[in-house]
């Protein structure tokens, strides 16, 4: 009966060793896929002081000001009129389709003051040309699939 025993515990040591064998690279695929993510980098050109607030959109969050999957918060002194160079990046961001958003904030209340038509205080998006009237998601939006790189917003 011992021997018996020791053979199929044999038997089920090996069957599991091929099983675990067969199943690592899936699991190591998995894990890996899960844990992929991408960056998203670039610049915003400033010539205004204030706070200068970066906001990475996607669809949902874009409808919603003053939100976004992601913010970036930065206190802008300028010397003398010059424009300067503003880098950011976002980190962790999952394979979809994404925007990018700023303003700045020149009187420090937290939001993006508004005119009778548009914003008062400088803004700028993720967009080759900048929108005329009110932009839509389609209007900033890009594709990550790998990280992204050289954004280039002027906020104005």
């Amino acid at each position: 009966m011992e021997t018996m025993h020791v053979f199929y515990s044999g038997k089920l040591d090996k069957l599991l060793g091929i099983i675990i064998l067969l199943l690592f690279p899936l699991l190591v695929a998995v894990v890996e896929f899960q844990q992929q993510t991408n960056t998203v980098s670039g610049s915003c050109y400033v010539q205004d002081t204030g706070v200068l607030y970066i906001y990475l959109v996607d669809a949902e969050t874009f409808k919603k000001p003053l939100t976004g999957l992601q913010k970036i918060v930065q206190k802008i002194i300028l010397d003398g009129n010059h424009t300067k160079k503003i880098s950011f990046t976002f980190n962790g961001v999952n394979t979809g389709v994404y925007g990018v958003r700023c303003f700045i904030d020149k009187d420090g209340n937290g939001k993006l003051n508004r005119g009778f038509l548009g914003p008062s205080e400088p803004w700028g998006m993720s967009s080759r040309e900048r929108p005329k009237g009110i932009p839509s998601f389609s209007d900033i939006c890009f594709k990550v699939d790998k990280s992204v790189e050289n954004i280039i917003i002027q906020v104005k």
